[in-house]
């Protein structure tokens, strides 16, 4: 009886431990902005890292129109199409910093629009909630 409850228990345990989290499966836009090897690492050493990328594609950054009759002196940032857009890519590519406490704007090249980067902070705390539900 023991043997059959420890085999059991082992099989279970085992199927359980291969089958991969449906939480850490890397958003297909992550390839755009990481090798596959850095991706792998991820899953491999820390899945939690997949979590917050994917989160991040989407709830990072919001964009919102610049004040009327204002032109603000904000670092500028080239997004050609900012309806369909990578913001991974493009933080890494133009080498766009965020905040921890605060959030970081900058003026998109060519539009009236700015780019906002929630702060990390604020970012951690949705990712949190979110990853609660």
């Amino acid at each position: 009886m023991k043997t059959f409850f420890l085999i059991t228990v082992t099989v279970l345990l085992s199927s359980f431990v291969s089958q991969p989290d449906e939480k850490t499966q890397p958003d297909p836009r992550l390839y755009d902005a990481l090798s596959q090897s850095e991706v792998n690492e991820m899953l491999a050493k820390n899945p939690f890292l997949i979590e917050y990328y994917n989160y991040f594609l989407d709830n990072s950054f919001k964009i919102i129109e610049q004040p009327k009759g204002k032109k603000l002196e904000l670092p500028t940032v080239v997004i050609p199409d900012i309806q369909h857009f990578n913001i991974l890519v493009v933080q890494k590519r133009q080498k766009l910093q965020r905040n921890w406490d605060n959030q970081t704007y900058y003026s998109i090249k060519n539009t009236d629009k700015i780019l906002v980067f929630i702060s990390e902070k604020e970012f951690t705390q949705r990712l949190n909630k979110h990853i609660e539900h």
